[in-house]
């Protein structure tokens, strides 16, 4: 049967899972920032995008319609849409120490991950409600789960802000929540929590991650397909409130 999804975010990981969905059975909206790279992905069989900015409730909500007018039903949410490192490379707030933090910039990564979220899988369940049913996939990230390890960062221009785990544990928390409440209605809601993916990281910090990886080495961009695949179509019928871990075992030691 035709899946009909909708997919926030076109960032490293996103774009790879809806890539892939896109060769199966699916019907697929994306919902992102205005940019050239959304606009190629209508070339892709199956998608078609719409601009937005998660942070601005009353933009994000007319997109949301857009895409659900175009979709006619959205059988499945995939909530990817992130702030992360890779946006700060040049920035001198997001990476101080967290007794330096100003709360405008806590407040960006608030708003764009874990609120975001929210409106994102609100939206989302008044249209699942009415159908009663639907699949909610959040992402979270394997520091949704433990604390970065910080001798990880030593040498590197980056690290992993007090900020990012804070709303990658809400995100954690809110999917139980809403697979607690929403699935009597029909609707599934579960989370995957990614580790380190290769993403163009120097040579010295890959070296690093690996050696605290069982697995030896860091995750790549294709290895959730398998995952998100079984997790949207009839394969999974009993499958909620969980949060995958998908880091290679990082995260046992």
């Amino acid at each position: 049967m035709k899946k009909i999804i909708l997919v926030g975010g076109t960032g490293n990981l996103s774009a790879e899972i809806f890539k892939h969905l896109s060769k199966l059975n699916t019907k697929i909206s994306v919902i992102d920032l205005p940019s050239s790279k959304l606009k190629k992905y209508n070339k892709l069989k199956n998608v078609s995008t719409f601009e937005a900015d998660i942070s601005n409730e009353k933009e994000f909500i007319n997109a949301f319609n857009k895409a659900y007018k175009y979709l006619k039903k959205i059988d499945v949410l995939i909530n990817c849409a992130s702030l992360t490192s890779e946006f700060f490379k040049n920035s001198d707030q997001y990476f101080k120490q967290f007794h330096e933090y100003t709360l405008e910039t806590w407040n960006k990564s608030i708003s764009i991950n874990l609120s975001g979220t929210f409106l994102s899988c609100r939206e989302a369940i008044k249209f699942m409600l009415k159908q009663k049913e639907g699949k909610i996939i959040n992402f979270s990230s394997l520091y949704g789960v433990v604390s970065p390890n910080f001798n990880l960062y030593k040498h590197e221009n980056f690290n992993t802000p007090a900020s990012y785990t804070a709303t990658k544990a809400g995100i954690i928390g809110m999917t139980k929540w809403l697979a607690a409440n929403y699935g009597k209605e029909g609707i599934a809601v579960n989370c995957i929590s990614p580790g380190g993916i290769l993403n163009k990281q120097k040579k010295e910090f890959i070296n690093k991650y690996s050696s605290m990886t069982p697995l030896g080495r860091m995750g790549y961009k294709n290895n959730l397909n398998n995952l998100i695949e079984f997790i949207v179509f009839e394969k999974n019928t009993y499958i909620n409130g969980h949060n995958f871990v998908v880091d290679g075992g990082f995260s046992i030691w």
